[in-house]
This record gives C-alpha cells, sequence and structure tokens, in this order.
C-alpha cells in the first residue's frame, strides 16, 4: 500500500464501502479546511487480517471497521470483531473504530461485550452524516497522536 509523506492513512473496512461509507471516504479525500488523507478501502475481511498479519503488515493510522460483512457465501464467516481483534493485537496504538449500520452503539458495545480487543470508538453509519463521521475519525486521530507523543507510526 503506498504512503504519501504527510499524510494520514485511512483504512475503510466495509463490504457495501461504495454505499454506506462512501461519504466519509469522499469527505477524508477531498481537501476540505486543509483536511486530507489517503483512504484505502477494503471489501474483504480476510485480506484485511492477512495484510495486518504478513510480515510487512498494514500501514495506517486509523481504521474504521463494519461490524458484518456478508462473506459466507465465500465459504467464511469473518466479522468486525475478528478485524478488529487483528488490527488491535499487531497495532495496539493506532485507533480502530467499529460501525454498524443495524443498530445504535450500544449493540455494537454490546457484540464486543467478550472481546479480548475492543474498538477505540463506534458509531452508526445510517444515523451519521460524512461530516459528522469525518469529525468523530478526526477526534479518535487526534487523541491516539496526543496519547503516543503526538505522531503515530504507520510504516512497519
Amino acid at each position: 500500500m503506498p504512503h504519501l509523506k504527510n499524510k494520514k492513512v485511512v483504512v475503510i473496512v466495509d463490504n457495501n464501502v461504495n454505499s454506506e461509507l462512501e461519504g466519509l471516504e469522499n469527505a477524508l479525500a477531498t481537501e476540505e479546511g486543509g483536511r486530507k488523507y489517503d483512504v484505502f478501502s477494503f471489501q474483504d475481511p480476510v485480506e484485511v487480517i492477512e495484510s495486518v498479519n504478513s510480515e510487512r503488515g498494514l500501514c495506517y493510522d486509523i481504521a474504521v471497521v463494519d461490524l458484518t460483512f456478508d462473506n459466507k457465501h465465500k465459504g467464511y464467516a469473518v466479522d468486525g470483531i475478528e478485524v478488529i481483534g487483528a488490527m488491535k493485537e499487531k497495532y495496539p496504538e493506532r485507533p480502530v473504530l467499529c460501525c454498524s449500520a443495524y443498530a445504535a452503539n450500544a449493540y455494537i458495545r454490546r457484540e464486543f461485550r467478550t472481546a479480548k480487543h475492543r474498538p477505540d470508538g463506534v458509531f452508526s453509519k445510517k444515523t451519521h452524516e460524512p461530516s459528522v463521521m469525518l469529525d468523530i475519525v478526526e477526534a479518535h486521530l487526534k487523541t491516539a497522536e496526543k496519547k503516543h507523543g503526538g505522531k503515530l507510526v504507520h510504516v512497519p
């Protein structure tokens, strides 16, 4: 995955990224008030887990991961809990947000109650405008940077 200097890298993992998170992806990639990010979208959660666990790793500053994936037709059933777990296991300092179209934050939090690794934040992608989702992503990114000395290292 290429990385352009001085830009934050946002990874979006959602099998419906072209519909529900398209507004967020556009807001992240568009210069608006000085904001510009490199955005990489994945529709296959297994590809993300394999990238994270590969020798090279997955380069990102923050990730947005859907809770559910329609992938049973491919012969496996991987969900956002597993993707977030793999990302937090390898890169605990990097923020990972969970989103869902099904319900509010309480539903998402309930799904992670017994998970070893939890997301840094949650939001409903059906009820938030792209500008609000962008604010959520930026707030979590700033918090993580402050917590880790002002900079996240995204290149393995």
